[in-house]
């Protein structure tokens, strides 16, 4: 890969005169220029390790970690918000320990913004703050869900109970979930909508009750969800239409050593990874390598300056598997290694 020349080749020249038999004294003179100290200098001495990896010949591969964290949440941005839902009972009516009072599904939206319509959509990280207050002057028990979504596989559900409150001072109850690897479905009730969550509240009268609950006309219980920084992992539907342009760069460091690095071949493999519900084009206008007294050398190559089509990640069941696009530069179909002097 790099070879190393000593300063100057050592040549000695020893000379032997013989005059005859007779026995005569051996002189001789000589000039000796060496190297001070003998020794080599590896790939890994230039180049920071994490660009280098040994192939099966035992010749070093440069490695480029060019990825780009071009994720979902590039295209979709969710403000932290508050949903805030009322459940009043339109009756008075006496409730026994552990009869149901309120059950009551609805759409709720408001959480996406509007220019966006999805049908699905995770979350690599955020947090679910809950507030449920009671204004009926009886213990609760309330479970509240947003359907067909889960954490980590488990349904979200909050299930509390409440303490009896009235109209002033209502019993509260507030809690924290977090929201890593959470999957929520925006088809609503009907199964057929777009950026609707479909929730459900049930309310009882609390079975530690030690009698009937007495509960007037108009009385309620609210429900306040709060979606604290939510990152978006992954997400189904329309987008609209959107631009981005994006620049990358990579060093591979600086001060190198006066040499020579022979290169008998370069290429290139370049794996592009859709991992969002939506269908991408993109386009590479320019990839340059810019090295110290030369000007910039531009990569001609296939693909390069061309729109390339990748289809929306598949969604299995929430399991989510990208589609691929792979490119392969070499001295072949580029000039990648025959304008690299």
């Amino acid at each position: 890969m790099k070879s190393i020349k000593p300063l100057l080749p050592l040549a000695i020249l020893f000379a032997f005169l013989f005059l005859g038999c007779q026995k005569q004294e051996l002189k001789w003179s000589s000039d000796w220029v060496v190297p001070l100290a003998d020794g080599e200098i590896k790939m890994s001495d230039l180049l920071d390790e994490k660009f280098l990896r040994v192939n099966d010949q035992g010749w070093y591969d440069l490695v480029f970690d060019t990825t780009l964290d071009f994720g979902v949440d590039s295209l979709l941005t969710i403000a932290d918000t508050t949903v805030q839902l009322d459940y009043q009972v339109p009756v008075s009516v006496s409730v026994p320990p552990g009869v149901m009072l309120i059950n009551e599904v609805q759409n709720q939206s408001g959480l996406l913004p509007d220019d966006v319509q999805l049908k699905a959509l995770h979350l690599q990280s955020g947090t679910l703050h809950y507030r449920i207050e009671n204004h009926i002057g009886g213990p609760l028990h309330c479970v509240y869900s947003i359907q067909r979504t889960t954490i980590n596989g488990w349904p979200l559900i909050i299930d509390v109970e409440v303490d009896a409150g009235n109209v002033t001072t209502p019993g509260v109850i507030e809690g924290d979930l977090d929201l890593s690897h959470a999957q929520f479905d925006l088809t609503g009730v009907t199964g057929f909508l777009v950026n609707d969550l479909a929730t459900t509240m049930q309310v009882s009268a609390s079975s530690y009750a030690t009698g009937n609950t007495a509960v007037m006309a108009g009385q309620a219980v609210s429900v306040e969800v709060s979606f604290i920084a939510p990152k978006v992992s992954y997400a189904r539907g329309y987008f609209g239409q959107q631009e981005i342009h994006i620049q990358e760069a990579l060093s591979l460091g600086k001060d190198f050593p006066q040499g020579e690095i022979h290169l008998p071949a370069l290429n290139w493999d370049c794996e592009i990874q859709n991992w969002m519900g939506v269908d991408l084009m993109m386009q590479w206008n320019d990839i340059h390598f810019e090295r110290d007294g030369q000007e910039p050398l531009s990569l001609n190559a296939p693909g390069i300056g061309q729109s390339l089509a990748i289809a929306r990640a598949e969604d299995w069941q929430g399991a989510v598997n990208p589609q691929l696009l792979n490119l392969h530069w070499d001295e072949d179909n580029s000039n990648l290694y025959r304008d690299w002097e």
